[in-house]
C-alpha cells in the first residue's frame, strides 16, 4: 500500500498551494454541512509556497486554525508527509496534527520498503479505526502535545485550547443547559472531509 503511493509520488508540480486552499475548501464545506466533529487528512510533501499572506509557508497552518476556530470549527487534522526530514519540517507538522487531536506520519521515499511500512502503520491504523477509537486517540494525541509543551519540546500554538480549558468550557455549557441557556454543540461522531489538491 505505501509503495503504491510513494512510487507514484513525484512532488514535481513546482508549487504547493496548501494551507490557503485547505481553508477555502473547508470554509466552503462549512456552508454545505461540515461540522465541528469532522477530520481533515492532509497528504503533503511538506511545502506551501503558493499560499498568500499568513497562509504561506509551513506556519500557514496557524492562520488556517485561527480562521477555523473563529468559524466555530474544531477539526482534527491528520498529516501524512511524504518526504525527508527537512521537507517535512521535523516536529512542526507532528505538533500541528497532535494539537488538533490528529495523527502524524512521515514517509521518506528513500527509506526501505520495510521502514516505510513501519512508519505508515500508526497512521493507517488511525485512518481505519472507529469513531470511538478516534475520539480516544484524539485525547492521547493532545495529551502528548501538552506533555511536549511542558517539557519544552513543542511550541504552544495561540489557537490551541488545552484539554483542561476545554473540559471547563464543556462543564460550563452543561451548567447553562440545566439553567435553560443553550449550550455550545458537543458531538462525538466524526465524518470525513476530503480536500483535493
Amino acid at each position: 500500500m505505501v509503495d503504491d503511493v510513494v512510487q507514484d509520488w513525484t512532488g514535481s508540480s513546482g508549487g504547493t498551494f496548501l494551507w490557503e486552499y485547505t481553508h477555502d475548501v473547508l470554509k466552503k464545506d462549512v456552508r454545505t454541512g461540515i461540522t465541528a466533529t469532522d477530520e481533515a487528512v492532509i497528504i503533503t510533501d511538506g511545502y506551501d509556497n503558493e499560499s498568500s499572506g499568513k497562509f504561506g509557508g509551513i506556519g500557514g497552518y496557524n492562520k488556517l486554525m485561527i480562521e477555523l476556530r473563529n468559524s466555530g470549527l474544531k477539526l482534527r487534522m491528520s498529516v501524512l508527509c511524504i518526504g525527508n526530514e527537512d521537507q517535512c519540517r521535523g516536529s512542526q507538522y507532528r505538533d500541528f496534527a497532535t494539537a488538533t487531536g490528529g495523527v502524524y506520519a512521515q514517509i521518506d521515499p528513500q527509506d526501505s520498503e520495510e521502514q516505510r511500512n513501519i512508519d505508515m502503520l500508526p497512521f493507517a491504523k488511525h485512518m481505519t479505526s472507529s469513531s470511538a477509537e478516534r475520539a480516544e486517540q484524539e485525547i492521547r494525541s493532545r495529551e502528548g502535545y501538552e506533555k511536549r509543551i511542558g517539557t519544552g519540546d513543542a511550541e504552544k500554538h495561540s489557537w490551541y485550547i488545552s484539554l483542561s480549558d476545554e473540559s471547563a468550557k464543556a462543564c460550563d455549557g452543561d451548567r447553562k443547559e440545566r439553567t435553560g441557556t443553550k449550550p455550545q454543540a458537543h458531538a462525538n461522531q466524526f465524518k470525513w472531509s476530503t480536500v483535493d489538491i
